[in-house]
């Protein structure tokens, strides 16, 4: 029997994040009942979820790399049931390089069974729910309007991708979904997706939070529309993002729902775009559902729309509770400030004898890591000691002197060829400098002695 390989490839907005993260929350015992999430191929920047974008040659922001390598090795797997998921797969039907791109997988697993999972969404949602999370992302940056422009430029029809994936993959290995909850199992995408593998969702499973990826509402939108044109960069504006969602999610209802229609566009303009459609859907519809009749989407068109607007009222909410989390933020600084003084006081007060900070042998060679009080205080009571020998200090920022001694930069140590016995960690922020020299292969002859462990670091981070 082949093994098999199912590719979800989106598409984007329906409700791919929910999947993933319930494929992170479930991995272990998902595996337990046969379908495998390789860790090949997993895109590290996403925390909570499991996402196979570097399959799709993507690792986030303009960085993009050779997909097939990765691929190779998936194919080497010896699971029967292998699953993969990234809706950058399917925004990768856009490229020219598209269909030979998915041909070279094909060929590679000649010898598997492959799936290729499809949700499609009606494209006048999908296109308004692209821009709400392009604004969102903050890769619209120049002040883009959701009109006919925008439109017309992210047209291209889902229905038309999967086409591609028909004509590279055969209709019979194509399993597609319409997004719409009266048409998804039990209105659920958890329990509609893994209905492919016969796998029965019930309360034994995690499920994800609710709201794993809310919209904004449309003040928020358009607000976080106008900031992008201004800090036009995804780093400023990620904080913005993260508080405008939480402001939604607080105080509009409807923006909690992943199914509530979106209408920012004027229905001229959404007929416009479903008719364009029609015909790709009748199509879908018949041949991946087997419906004769071509019906693909049973919800009907709005008969309003309205543009994003921010009000003043939505203004001076947004405001207020923006300069609320600045503010909370600010504390939160002043509290952090307040409790490294208070650290500094308890140093200062701090003589350590020699048994409290050095293993108990004679002859040895430390370097001290660390070069602010806590490495003065060590060197003070080590300071003419007979059996120990001081040969540098250590500094995660760079590299100099320290009270006569060779201070260097943690990045540039192992080229110094120092011979030592001990690397003694002197500093408060012990946790964070025993990660650095994990990080570079030098914790095995790091310590902490116990009475600068007690100097618990203060986490300023906001």
């Amino acid at each position: 029997m082949k093994k098999e390989l199912f590719i979800h490839v989106g598409a984007s907005k329906t409700g791919t994040t929910g999947i993933q993260e319930f494929l992170f929350l479930n991995e272990k015992k998902l595996k337990r009942v046969g379908l495998t999430v390789p860790k090949i191929g997993r895109f590290d920047k996403i925390e909570n979820g499991i996402v196979h974008h570097p399959l799709a040659g993507w690792l986030g922001g303009d960085i993009f790399v050779d997909p097939m390598p990765l691929w190779i090795r998936v194919s080497q797997l010896p699971f029967s049931r292998v699953l993969v998921s990234s809706e950058a797969l399917s925004w990768k039907t856009f490229s020219e390089d598209a269909e030979q791109f998915f041909t070279e997988i094909k060929k590679l697993f000649f010898d598997w069974d492959v799936k290729i999972i499809f949700y499609i969404r009606r494209q006048d949602q999908w296109i308004q729910s692209t821009y709400v999370e392009f604004v969102k992302s903050g890769k619209l940056f120049n002040g883009e309007k959701l009109d006919k422009e925008f439109c017309d430029k992210y047209s291209r029809s889902l229905a038309q991708s999967v086409f591609l994936f028909s004509k590279v993959f055969g209709d019979e290995n194509l399993i597609v979904r319409p997004y719409e909850r009266a048409q998804l199992k039990g209105g659920s995408i958890y329990e509609d997706f893994f209905e492919i593998f016969n796998i029965d969702i019930d309360s034994s499973y995690k499920f994800p939070r609710p709201n794993v990826n809310n919209r904004l509402s449309s003040g928020a939108l358009e607000f976080k529309r106008i900031f992008n044109s201004i800090c036009n960069t995804r780093e400023d504006t990620f904080w913005v993002r993260k508080a405008l969602s939480k402001f939604s999610e607080k105080f509009y209802e409807n923006c909690c729902s992943s199914f509530l229609p979106i209408n920012f566009i004027s229905p001229e303009i959404a007929n416009r775009i479903v008719q364009l459609n029609e015909e790709d859907y009748e199509k879908i519809a018949r041949t991946y559902l087997n419906r004769k009749e071509g019906k693909l989407f049973l919800e009907s068109l709005s008969e309003s729309g309205e543009e994003p607007n921010l009000s003043i009222e939505d203004l001076a909410k947004i405001s207020s509770y923006l300069f609320l989390i600045m503010y909370k933020s600010i504390a939160g600084i002043e509290k952090s400030i307040a409790g490294i003084e208070k650290k500094i006081t308890e140093l200062e007060s701090t003589m350590f004898n020699l048994a409290d900070i050095l293993p108990d042998e004679r002859g040895i060679k430390i370097c001290i890591y660390g070069c602010g009080r806590t490495g003065m205080k060590v060197l003070e009571a080590i300071d003419n000691c007979a059996f120990v020998k001081v040969e540098c200090f250590l500094d995660s920022f760079e590299s100099g002197t320290f009270f006569g001694f060779k201070k260097i930069k943690i990045e540039e140590f192992a080229g110094e060829k120092i011979d030592y016995n001990y690397i003694l960690i002197a500093s408060c922020f012990h946790k964070e400098i025993m990660s650095i020299l994990k990080k570079n292969g030098l914790d095995g002859k790091a310590y902490v002695p116990a009475v600068i462990a007690s100097l618990t670091s203060v986490n300023h981070s906001v």
